[in-house]
């Protein structure tokens, strides 16, 4: 083996050991940028629904409040 080909095939082996790296670092970033989007959305959906209720409560409010002025 001449010393180009050692150099070449060892190379290949801290190349192939970094592409390993850079995947499994590609999929815990994946992972977490889906539990982000996943929390984003949720948390969107209790906000929406924080609201609902509110104005939900506060209608009936202004209602009844309403009703006991007209009588």
């Amino acid at each position: 083996m001449s010393p180009m080909t050692t150099f070449l095939a060892g190379l290949q082996i801290i190349l192939s050991w970094v592409m390993s790296v850079l995947a499994i670092l590609a999929i815990f970033v994946s992972i977490v940028l889906c539990v982000a989007f996943v929390e984003f959305v949720v948390e969107r959906g209790a906000l929406a629904r924080a609201y609902t209720v509110k104005v939900n409560s506060s209608d009936r409010h202004a209602s009844s409040a309403q009703h006991r002025n007209e009588m």
